[in-house]
């Protein structure tokens, strides 16, 4: 998703809160931190100037814009597997969420990804959905890897990356891969940090970019306004959790069970296709245990 769609969209979420619209505005553009740093307290005039910094960082980044990746299962796993997912695993498309077609997917299942069209329908459900989270108290957070999103149309990219990331003890994703020198890298470090430096991260970028460019369909410009999101779910803690990086914060969507994709789905169909039964632009793929079919010989 472009930057202008997702500032459109940030307003949209963010026009409950209108009380505190003026303060919230300026906090969005600021990254946190790290805990340690916060802890030492500095000279006003030199705080100013690093907020300043920071914000401006951050407003240049809403300006940045990728190839957007297409809903390709072939196309995600190639890229998944430039950036560090090991053979033997890869995405394949879900058909929907009937348990008879459920059970075409190969299993253990360790992400999910969800493209979807913005309606006004969604966006009253995203809007219910913050106010509902506000109420709540935080609950603990789980072990997620989580980043959000500042550069325009990478939306598929972080979605890949979410899920390879969150799994990668499971999948054995090297230390030495893109995913594991980002993991090493950003350990410890907020949402905000994390997405910021994603702009800085050529190998993301150009596998991103040249698996764009190898789609079955004719890929968009970069900033062309697509009005599709991609969003993750991942199985942290036993449980299923949602990742948007137009989001504050990882969602629980409570208990995966024994089966993480059906639970998935499940949320799925309840958050998203049943807010809005009229809409059909909804499109999944599941990150699969998945051998490639070996072809017969013939004899001579």
């Amino acid at each position: 998703m472009p930057a202008a769609k997702r500032k459109a969209i940030r307003r949209v979420l963010k026009r409950p809160a209108a009380a505190a619209a003026g303060k919230a505005q300026a906090a969005s553009h600021a990254l946190k931190r790290p805990a340690a740093a916060a802890a030492r307290k500095k000279p006003a005039a030199v705080v100013r100037k690093r907020k300043a910094t920071v914000a401006s960082i951050t407003e240049q980044l809403e300006e940045v814009n990728w190839v957007p990746l297409e809903s390709n299962p072939d196309m995600f796993s190639i890229f998944a597997k430039h950036i560090g997912l090991p053979e033997g695993w890869a995405f394949v498309d879900v058909l929907g969420v009937d348990p008879e077609l459920l059970t075409d997917v190969p299993r253990p299942c360790h992400g999910v990804t969800l493209l979807f069209e913005y309606s006004k329908n969604l966006l009253k459900s995203q809007v219910a959905q913050r106010l509902r989270l506000k109420a709540k108290a935080h609950a603990p957070k789980e072990d997620v890897f989580f980043m959000k999103q500042y550069v325009g149309n990478a939306c598929g990219t972080i979605a890949a990356i979410h899920c390879v990331a969150n799994a990668a003890e499971i999948l054995g994703v090297d230390a030495d891969s893109a995913v594991g020198q980002l993991l090493a890298r950003t350990r410890g470090q907020s949402a905000k940090v994390i997405g910021a430096a994603l702009a800085d991260m050529e190998d993301f970028h150009l596998a991103s970019e040249e698996c764009a460019a190898g789609g079955q369909t004719e890929a968009p410009e970069a900033d062309e306004d697509t009005n599709h999101h991609f969003i993750c779910f991942v199985e942290r803690g036993g449980h299923v959790i949602e990742l948007d990086g137009c989001k504050d914060r990882p969602i629980n969507h409570g208990p995966a069970g024994s089966d993480f994709l059906a639970a998935a789905t499940k949320v799925i169909k309840a958050e998203f296709m049943e807010k809005d039964p009229d809409n059909i632009q909804f499109n999944m793929m599941a990150l699969v245990k998945h051998e490639e079919p070996t072809l017969p010989t013939l004899d001579p």
